[in-house]
């Protein structure tokens, strides 16, 4: 999203006679440690203090900056901060030239006097990522179906979910998956397939939120429960993390199946037996335990807390075909229906 409003950005202040042989120069801001950091912030220094020499227009892109101070949350080290304030205003100190621009693109909003000093100087956008997994993955699904517009390919709303699965949600590696899957075409084709996804695109997306599992459990989805669990890493603490959670889930929709049978609704009395929830969450878990017998809920509690022990006990670092053997025991439907 930023990488797109940055390239808006530069169109609008680079003249359009002068975009061929405009220079635009990127500097990685995504950057995780102090020597990084403190590079990142040297190189885009260097480069705004270097007017344009061959070239007609100058860009200076400092591009996905990460580590920008904000209120009430840990910035970087003491050092890059003090770089970060002496670049900021010796940028805003000096005029640029008509023919040199400083765009800046940052994750996230960042309220630090450094944007506050660089501003009038510079173009910057900020971009907040939103906060759940799932709402991430919906603006980058979405941000696909854009980016296919400008790379010259479609692709529908389901291999673009399929793409930000397996790739991530960041904007700068989507949209260099897509040009890779336009190279992968047959000379004239211009539609991805799921084909194509599973089998060029690069892994690189984030795990899931936990609930994202329950969820599809709670709806009793096969394949989107097993969907979600291929986006977990094979570390065995994975394995003992959702066995941990999938079995508490099961016993929390026992106990809410129980009290829906006895006409319970009252949250203190669930949770005096150990079902303690919000009341979104109590509404989703009473809507869930309808699609399930209490025998099956039983069952499926006792046949993960089967697992969760084996992988406790073992380190079993196979666990995922074990638990998806369970799962799908678990949430497959029966021949008729639950009442």
């Amino acid at each position: 999203m930023t990488d797109r409003a940055a390239r808006a950005i530069i169109e609008r202040v680079v003249p359009a006679d002068l975009r061929g042989d405009a220079l635009v120069e990127k500097i990685d801001g995504d950057c995780s440690n102090e020597e990084t950091q403190t590079r990142s912030v040297a190189e885009c220094e260097a480069s705004v203090q270097t007017p344009p020499f061959l070239e007609p227009f100058k860009v200076t892109w400092w591009q996905g900056v990460s580590f920008l101070p904000v209120p009430g949350k840990r910035g970087p080290a003491e050092a890059v901060k003090k770089r970060l304030e002496s670049f900021a205003k010796s940028a805003a100190s000096d005029s640029f030239p008509e023919n040199q621009h400083l765009v800046v693109t940052i994750q996230g909003a960042a309220s630090s006097s450094f944007v506050k000093t660089l501003r009038p100087v510079a173009e910057i956008v900020e971009f907040a990522a939103p906060k759940y997994a799932k709402d991430r993955a919906a603006a980058a699904a979405a941000n696909v179906l854009e980016f296919a517009g400008e790379v010259g390919v479609e692709i529908d709303a389901d291999t673009a979910n399929a793409l930000v699965a397996k790739s991530g949600v960041e904007s700068r590696a989507l949209f260099s998956e897509l040009e890779k899957l336009k190279a992968y075409l047959n000379p004239g084709e211009r539609k991805i397939t799921r084909e194509a996804v599973d089998a060029v695109a690069s892994p690189g997306g984030e795990e899931p939120e936990p609930w994202d599992l329950t969820d599809a459990i709670g709806s009793r989805d096969v394949a989107k429960a097993i969907a979600v669990l291929s986006r977990y890493e094979d570390d065995t603490g994975n394995g003992i993390r959702l066995t941990n959670a999938v079995e508490r889930y099961f016993r929390q929709l026992a106990v809410v199946k129980d009290a829906q049978a006895r006409g319970v609704q009252k949250q203190e009395t669930l949770a005096a037996a150990g079902v303690a929830m919000a009341p979104f969450a109590l509404r989703k878990a009473y809507a869930a335990a309808r699609n399930y017998s209490p025998a099956e809920l039983r069952a499926a509690r006792y046949r993960f807390l089967a697992v969760r022990e084996r992988v406790v006990s073992s380190g079993d670092a196979s666990w995922r075909s074990l638990f998806e053997k369970e799962l799908v025991r678990a949430l497959a439907k029966p021949r008729r229906a639950v009442r």
